[in-house]
């Protein structure tokens, strides 16, 4: 590789990061979800008025509290519901960007894994977006041994999203797991729990369990209906599977910084194990691990040993093979986001700032909320259990 090779792939990351956040970062009133996001950011006081006043408003709805500080803080500043969810994506890939920073090469590729997989947050989960973007800067800060920033994140991520305590609560207990490196015996364990997780139906055996945990029955609720939506033969199956056959081959590798957070890296692939039937749930928890998976995935390829090759004759086809499902499984991703956009299109109308220069903004909102509220009440049901996108 010349030295200019890495200059090149460095600028060739750089401007497609710059785009796909540029692309993301201009929808206007976009996504179902804003039927309830819109009214509570405009209802919500500055900050100075939220000192002075009532703080009810942070209580009284199904939204964090550290969100609602977060969007009074905005509005303090005058700034609109799209400059919310501009500076929420800013946040999101900037964080990105420093977990795929650990990378050395292919970063490009890596980014568009990240992306594809997660691209529903991205859309539609602003809340969620400020939840796991603290959760990557916790890792980094792990990764890098500086605790104190860490910790602080980590509350961060909390205040933001209700899912970020259970992954927090299980993500204290998993940085007690330190190793130089994860034995083959762990990923070989994981993948017969994959294995399990796609024969065996579990979306009938954990409706019964849920029912006789101690939780209040809104939370209850909540829970089985996550829970109450699964699908057992998904082709994302294949990007899981291979992807563990992967980490399994090129898992003889060591260095000091993995050791201290090797703990979530398990951690995430047991989650995406055991959780593979259920995609609505995993799609809330699976963020949170996806760039720091593929950040370790791709290290443990690059910094293989290269000598005594013949030790390891399948090197290149396993991680070719690997490339091209990825590869495989973004057009089949691509094609029935297509296809699923075009088959609701009067819900999932999409629009971006730039639609400002031909149309009335409380035109473009009037329309975009009342498509959301359209998804709610009509068919919500239908979409989440036939319109599941692989």
């Amino acid at each position: 590789m010349t030295t200019r090779t890495p200059k090149i792939e460095k600028t060739i990351y750089q401007l497609t990061l710059a785009i796909v956040a540029f692309i993301f970062t201009i929808k206007y009133y976009y996504g179902v979800d804003i039927d309830t996001y819109v009214p509570h950011y405009e209802a919500l006081p500055n900050i100075f008025e939220l000192i002075n006043g009532d703080t009810s408003v942070l209580t009284g709805t199904r939204f964090e509290i550290g969100y609602s500080v977060f969007c009074c803080i905005l509005k303090t500043f005058g700034l609109s519901f799209w400059a919310m969810t501009a500076i929420v994506q800013f946040f999101y890939f900037y964080a990105i960007h420093k977990v795929l920073s650990i990378i050395e090469h292919k970063r490009t590729f890596a980014l568009m894994i990240v992306v594809i997989l997660d691209s529903m947050i991205n859309y539609t989960a602003y809340r969620q977006c400020l939840s796991v973007s603290a959760y990557y800067l916790m890792f980094i800060s792990f990764y890098n041994k500086d605790y104190y920033k860490g910790i602080a994140y980590m509350l961060i991520s909390v205040l933001f999203h209700k899912s970020a305590l259970f992954i927090v609560a299980l993500t204290l207990i998993a940085l007690f797991f330190k190793k130089q490196q994860i034995k083959q015996t762990t990923y070989q364990v994981l993948g017969v729990v994959l294995l399990i997780a796609l024969f065996l139906p579990l979306t009938n055996i954990t409706s019964q369990i849920i029912s006789y945990l101690p939780f209040s029955n809104s939370t209850l609720t909540s829970i089985k209906l996550h829970l109450s939506v699964g699908k057992q033969y998904q082709i994302i199956f294949l990007v899981y599977f291979f992807s563990l056959v992967v980490i399994q081959y090129f898992s003889k590798f060591t260095t000091n910084k993995w050791s201290k957070v090797c703990g979530i890296i398990v951690l995430g692939i047991l989650i995406i194990c055991c959780l593979y039937q259920y995609y609505y749930l995993l799609n809330r928890l699976r963020p949170y691990f996806t760039p720091i998976l593929v950040a370790y995935i791709f290290t443990a390829v690059q910094h293989h040993p290269t000598q005594g090759e013949k030790h390891f004759p399948y090197r290149k086809l396993i991680y070719d093979v690997a490339a091209l499902i990825i590869i495989l499984y973004t057009i089949r991703f691509t094609y029935t986001l297509v296809q699923h956009n075009n088959e609701t299109e009067r819900i999932h109308n999409y629009s971006n700032i730039f639609e400002l220069v031909t149309t009335d903004k409380n035109e473009i909102r009037l329309r975009q909320m009342n498509l959301a509220k359209l998804f709610w009440d009509k068919y919500f049901d239908q979409g989440i259990n036939n319109n599941h996108i692989e």
